[in-house]
């Protein structure tokens, strides 16, 4: 259509916490309690294109994504 416009909309987000994961200190460098790895929230999120012409409105949906958590990695004794 002539008069048509598209476009693209992102909802529905969700944050996902990350996981803690204890980890023993062994034959390291490092102290208790140090973190070794920071840990990365994890979220889902969908994609829509959205279309309006002179006739209608419409949502299509182009793609659901979820990205998983990275724990955290904390060192115990």
């Amino acid at each position: 259509a002539l008069n048509q416009s598209v476009d693209i909309i992102s909802q529905d987000k969700k944050t996902y916490n990350y996981d803690i994961i204890e980890v023993e200190t062994g034959n390291t460098n490092f102290s208790k309690g140090d973190i070794v790895q920071e840990g990365i929230p994890g979220y889902s999120i969908k994609i829509y294109r959205k279309i309006v012409d002179s006739q209608e409105e419409r949502l299509e949906l182009v793609s659901e994504d979820r990205y998983l958590s990275i724990p955290m990695k904390k060192l115990v004794d």
